[in-house]
This record gives C-alpha cells, structure tokens and sequence, in this order.
C-alpha cells in the first residue's frame, strides 16, 4: 500500500557517491537543513529492470540498494511512490542521475529520462509542487519538463558553461550564480544551484543546500518575482 506523507519532501536518490550516484554531501546537508525548519524527509530511489537489481549474487548493487548506504532509515522505491504524497521533491547531484536513469551517455543532450523518474517530475509540477535541483539533476529536471513547461524553466548551475549550453539546448533559460547561491523560477516553482558540481568548500555547499530549503520554502508561499537570487 503506497504510504501518502503530505507535508514531506522527497530526496530522490541514485546511488552512494558522487561518481557513481548522488553526491553524499549534499544528501548530507540537505537532510540537515530540512530538518531545521521540521521539513520530514523521504528518501526514494529505483532499480532500473535492466539493471544489476536481481542478478548474479557477486553484482554490485543498483542504485536503490547503494542509496541506503547514504541515509538513514528506509529508502521508498520509486515505483511506490505517489506524486501526490510529497509537498516538494528535490533531485541532488551526482553522475548517477544520468548513467542510471537516462540514457545520456549514448545520446547526448538527445538522451531520454527513465519513464517511471520522468513521470514523478512531472506530475509534481502539475500538481504546482516545488521542484529543486542541483548540478547534473538540472539536467534531469530539464529534460523531465520538456513541452510541459509554461515558460522556458530558469535554472542554473553556476558558471558550469558545458553543462549551461547542454541545458540551453533542452530550451532552459541558463543564468550563472557564483558560489552558495540558488536560483528561484517562481512561474515554474524551481529552485537550482550547480552544488558539488563546481563546490568543494564544505561551508559554501552547505550554504547552498540551505539556500534550496529556503527557495522550497518561499516557493510554497507562491510570492516573489518571477525569479529571484537566494544567498546569505
């Protein structure tokens, strides 16, 4: 029986690590943050039917197994999951969003989203539910709201100029942000920083991950210009 959490933010997750999944770190003060200002918090995460998931015992796992190495408590599989159930849905960086759930290393800025991922996306923005992201899950995001957008979405990902034009190609209006800040798209309800993509400093991501709580938060209240710069 699908669990409904109506208040709860969901982390989606694609692995443990930054190479090869979600980037820990920001897993790490997103959760943080979220709990300050007594946002619950579920993880979710999938196995692809193609992938690892069920196969030979010496395999390594897939990313719903690897994701519960980075968080405690349960990890929701994504195909139990309702869109209806969460009241944002955030999608960290790390390569694993791309190399588990889309079809980008073949194809380019051509590559297709995992179905079942694509349609949590885009059912939460229907219901008008705050979406953030960050660094490589931008490119995730945008890809999701292809066709559906109302306006072309404004997200960044800092002054990463391949991954910008990469977006731009998906028909993202791209503005670069230094260190820490966060872009709001009120008419769209997302929030986007680049994270652990061009951040190392622990401070600054931290200060980061702060900001995208507090963009989720204003973005609940529906105020604002169409888009604004979150930083401290």
């Amino acid at each position: 029986m699908t669990e409904k959490h109506p208040e709860w933010t969901a982390i989606f997750l694609a692995g443990c690590g930054y190479e090869k999944g979600t980037d820990i770190w920001e897993v790490a003060f997103l959760s943080y943050h979220l709990e300050k200002c007594r946002r619950p918090i579920t993880n979710i995460s999938a196995n692809l039917s193609d992938g690892p998931a069920g196969g030979e015992p010496d395999s390594p796992p897939g990313p719903l197994e690897s994701s519960k190495l980075l968080c405690r408590g349960k990890v929701l599989p994504l195909q139990e999951v309702e869109d209806q159930s969460f009241w944002s849905l955030i999608l960290p960086g790390g390569r694993g969003c791309l190399a588990h759930f889309s079809d980008f290393r073949t194809r380019s800025e051509h590559f297709k989203v995992d179905l079942t991922l694509r349609g949590l996306v885009r059912k939460m923005y229907r219901r008008k539910r705050p979406i953030a992201a960050c660094g490589l899950g931008v490119a995730i995001l945008v890809n999701c709201l292809k066709k559906l957008a109302v306006e072309p979405p404004t997200v960044t990902v800092g002054a990463d100029a391949q991954l910008s034009h990469l977006l731009e190609k998906l028909g993202a209006q791209v503005i670069p942000t230094t260190s820490g800040e966060v872009l709001i798209d009120h008419e769209n309800l997302l929030v986007t920083t680049a994270g652990a993509l061009v951040e190392k400093r622990l401070v600054k991501l931290s200060e980061g991950m702060e900001n995208i709580v507090r963009g989720l938060v204003e973005l609940s209240k529906l105020s604002g210009e169409p888009y604004e710069r979150v930083a401290d």
